[in-house]
């Protein structure tokens, strides 16, 4: 635990504190990441690394949860962690361009964030009986991060903005690391 990297799987369980998967998976996939900018240093290198990076860690992860992959933490979850990452960090590489197309069209930026909350509630559905189909999950959740990156004035990225909405995700995360001392 001291090392961050009981995600990796070597250890069965979280010891003393269940939520720190998630931090030691984090670090894992920052520390992959970090290898990948510093040698891939042209953006081409540095998308075919991240993809690679990527399928790495979905074959890694697929071999070590057949059965799906949302449920993964202590075991697995730096596969997990690294897959999604990657799959992410290659995904910010399409940023600009969508920014630049959405600009253009506001209203596309409407629906496709419409469309993308709608393939992430499918895929949380999906999840939900564990699915293998959950592999895909960074590629259902990377159309809805892409669309509400490219288009914040959105209707619904103006109304997942509301004050509130921003408070609740701030101090969420905190609730999440200390539930364990309770429940």
């Amino acid at each position: 635990h001291l090392t961050l990297t009981h995600a990796a799987g070597w250890a069965p369980y979280a010891a003393f504190n269940t939520p720190s998967w998630s931090i030691s998976a984090e670090a894992i996939a920052y520390t992959v990441f970090a290898v990948i900018a510093a040698l891939a240093l042209k953006p081409g290198w540095r998308c075919v690394a991240l993809v690679g990076a990527a399928a790495a860690g979905l074959v890694w992860l697929m071999a070590m949860q057949p059965d799906g992959a949302l449920f993964v933490t202590t075991l697995g979850g730096a596969q997990r962690a690294v897959y999604g990452f990657c799959v992410g960090a290659a995904l910010q590489l399409l940023l600009m361009p969508a920014r630049a197309f959405l600009s253009a069209r506001p209203a596309w930026g409407h629906g496709l964030q419409l469309a993308g909350l709608g393939l992430v509630g499918l895929m949380v559905a999906v999840g939900a009986y564990g699915s293998p189909l959950t592999y895909l999950a960074p590629f259902a959740f990377a159309p809805a991060i892409l669309a509400f990156a490219a288009a914040p004035k959105a209707a619904p990225s103006q109304a997942f903005s509301a004050p509130w909405l921003v408070w609740l995700g701030t101090v969420s995360y905190s609730f999440y690391m200390v539930h364990f001392l309770v429940a």
